[in-house]
């Protein structure tokens, strides 16, 4: 601005012998890749991609965010002549290390090298649920004879009892097993709850499929698992992918709930009952199996900016080179949870839950909560 506009007293400038200046400055969110910070954003750091480690990368993110784990991670013995490309605990240390003090991405490379990869394995895309297992078990190795050994059982480790039960004489035959993780079914399933239902359902055994038991002869019998204990943290492995034997391809499946939601564009996230959600992987992400985005949070992202665990640290989402904050929720999407009065037998049972818009009519509300109480729309 030219001096003597502003000694223009006609321009609004100079009032009494003083200057009035009013300055509007606006902060953008810095949305190029280039610009984002992330460690200066949300204090954490994201993990480089090799060429086809996302899935990797994820779990390891997970694993991280467990304080018992990393605490374990770092009580691993190691000496000053190990080298991280060589040694998986020293590796993993370092890893860990970095991602709470860099100040940008961390490289997995030291890692994978000392697993025996080369570059043409960080090229390949491996599976997540054996990743996860193998990685496990080395670690067991490791820590057998040492401060930390059983530490990976205390913390993944729950049982349950596959049992076989006939239904005409009696006799019953169970054994239990230990489990690091849970394989769910992912087709037909309506939710993770379905999904568990599924997992427990009781099986009929009859017909082609009538059970022997043993002095009993062929018996009808039921059969089904019972769950005796859970781990500290509960391992769920989705199993998103079913192989088509026609066409020789691999095709993606997803719950019912899931699919509506992408129809609609609305994203809900899983809510925590029991256990605490230490990671989402968001539809994009299924597409490499576990892949890159990591979400931590429950149902209600307003919420969740205000909930806060473990050294008053509020939750973030993790993409490979980044960390950055929850996405925004639509302020016109509400999650309601309905239970259903059944007057002849005097109780409340849970109908469902469901995501409405603030202008849907209550007349289309009725009719999905008939849907999903098992009435007619409009009875």
């Amino acid at each position: 601005m030219p001096l003597h506009d502003l000694y223009d007293t006609s321009q609004g400038f100079i009032v009494n012998d003083i200057y009035v200046i009013e300055a509007e400055i606006a902060v953008y969110k810095a949305t190029d890749q280039y610009l984002y910070n992330s460690k200066r954003a949300t204090s954490y750091v994201g993990l480089k991609n090799q060429g086809a480690t996302c899935y990797m990368n994820s779990l390891l993110q997970m694993l991280f965010h467990i304080p018992y784990f990393r605490k374990v991670v770092y009580h691993m013995p190691t000496s000053l002549n190990d080298e991280p490309s060589s040694s998986i605990p020293m590796a993993l240390q370092s890893l860990f290390y970095k991602l709470q003090h860099n100040e940008s991405s961390v490289a997995t490379k030291d890692l994978t090298r000392s697993f025996g990869w080369d570059t043409h394995d960080a090229f390949l895309q491996h599976d997540v649920h054996e990743f996860n297992k193998v990685l496990c078990e080395k670690l067991e190795e490791k820590m057998k004879r040492t401060i930390v050994e059983g530490a990976i059982q205390r913390l993944f480790e729950g049982h349950h009892k596959n049992y076989v039960e006939c239904i005409n004489v009696d006799y019953k035959s169970s054994i239990q097993e230990s489990f690091y993780d849970l394989q769910l079914d992912v087709k037909g399933c309506h939710d993770v709850y379905t999904s568990f239902d599924k997992y427990v359902a009781v099986e009929h055994l009859d017909g082609v499929n009538i059970y022997h038991a043993g002095q009993y002869g062929l018996q009808n019998a039921k059969k089904g698992v019972l769950f005796t204990d859970f781990p500290p943290v509960l391992q769920l492995h989705l199993k998103r992918f079913e192989y088509e034997f026609v066409g020789d391809d691999m095709v993606k499946e997803r719950l019912k709930r899931e699919q509506k939601e992408k129809e609609i564009k609305k994203k809900a996230k899983a809510e925590a009952d029991m256990y605490m959600i230490v990671k989402v992987a968001t539809d994009e992400d299924f597409a490499r199996q576990i892949g890159n985005d990591i979400c931590f949070g429950l149902v209600d992202h307003t919420k969740v900016r205000s909930f806060r665990v473990q050294k008053l640290k509020p939750f973030h989402t993790f993409k490979d080179l980044r960390a950055g904050p929850l996405p925004d929720k639509k302020s016109d999407d509400i999650l309601l949870f309905f239970k259903l009065y059944e007057p002849e037998k005097g109780e409340l049972r849970y109908a469902g839950r469901l995501f409405v818009k603030s202008y849907d009519k209550p007349a289309d509300i009725l009719q999905k909560l008939n849907k999903l109480a098992g009435y007619a729309p409009n009875e």
